[in-house]
């Protein structure tokens, strides 16, 4: 049974099924019986151990918590910008300008990106191509029956 540390524990020894260490994740391997009794146990009313689909759970429910407070989405955004306003009534029409220019600027710069990339797979096709074809024939020099015309 995989349980998941609350409370931040590097591991968990117990006289009768030894020590076990949590791994990167948080979460430790233990017996059965043993993962039933912890995950039971409670310090000061809190729980210490959850399963992993309790853990899923826990973490679907902040990370849709978060998504909801609009002061958190705020930060977010503001993390984004600059200059970087502490309250959402700062920002005022300068600042959503600049945000758009920025968001314009990084359009354009894409699109000129994009524009170049296709011009250079055009030109790499293009070079193909005219490796594939066989070389035209020379034209010889002079007239009809092989002689330089008068004068050259």
């Amino acid at each position: 049974m995989k349980l998941y540390t609350l409370t931040g524990a590097a591991g968990v020894s117990h006289e009768d099924h030894g020590e076990f260490e949590v791994d990167d994740d948080g979460g430790v391997e233990l017996p059965p019986e043993f993962g039933e009794y912890l995950h039971r146990t409670h310090v000061g009313g809190v729980k210490s151990w959850e399963t992993q689909t309790e853990r899923h759970d826990r973490l679907i429910a902040e990370e849709l918590e978060r998504r909801r407070d609009p002061a958190q989405l705020y930060d977010l955004l503001a993390q984004q910008i600059d200059p970087k306003p502490t309250d959402p009534a700062e920002l005022n029409a300068e600042v959503l300008q600049a945000v758009v220019d920025e968001a314009v600027a990084k359009a354009v710069d894409a699109e000129r990106a994009r524009v170049a990339a296709e011009a250079q797979a055009k030109a790499a096709a293009d070079a193909a191509d005219a490796a594939t074809q066989p070389p035209a024939p020379a034209k010889p020099a002079g007239n009809a029956r092989g002689k330089k015309p008068a004068g050259d």
